[in-house]
C-alpha cells in the first residue's frame, strides 16, 4: 500500500485514485456518522423520540443518541449512529428492515413524521 503525505497532521492518503484518495489518521479508525432527521407532526416530536430512542436500543445501534430541536425549523427530532464504512451501513440498514424485534418497535413511527432526510458524514 502506498502512502502519500496529506495537509493534516498526523495523516496520510492511502490508495490514491484519480479524483481522491482514503484519509487515515495514525491511531484512529474512520468511522461514518449517520444522521436520520424528521420533522415531526406538532405534538409529536416526544413521542418519535422515545420511539426512535427504542428502536435503537432494540436494534443495538452503535454510539446512538436521540436530539431534539432548541432552536431552528420546529418538531425536528434527529437519531445519530456511527457505523464503519458505507458497506456497515448496508448491512445495518437491512437488519432494520428484516428483525421482527426492531419492527415491532417501530410500528406506527411512520404516523409521527411529515418528511425526513439521512446524511451519511465521515469523521475526521
Amino acid at each position: 500500500m502506498t502512502s502519500y503525505a496529506h495537509p493534516i497532521s498526523g495523516a496520510s492518503m492511502i490508495e490514491k485514485g484519480k479524483t481522491h484518495g482514503r484519509i487515515r489518521l495514525e491511531g484512529a479508525q474512520l468511522m461514518i456518522v449517520v444522521r436520520n432527521t424528521f420533522t415531526a407532526k406538532p405534538g409529536q416530536a416526544s413521542k418519535l423520540a422515545a420511539q426512535l430512542k427504542e428502536m435503537a436500543s432494540a436494534g443495538n445501534l452503535p454510539k446512538h443518541r436521540v436530539l431534539t430541536d432548541v432552536t431552528g425549523e420546529f418538531n425536528r427530532v434527529v437519531l445519530e449512529y456511527q457505523v464503519e464504512s458505507a458497506a456497515a451501513f448496508e448491512e445495518m440498514f437491512k437488519k432494520y428492515t428484516t428483525d421482527p424485534q426492531i419492527r415491532e418497535k417501530a410500528k406506527g413511527y411512520t404516523d409521527l413524521w411529515f418528511t425526513g432526510s439521512r446524511e451519511l458524514w465521515r469523521v475526521v
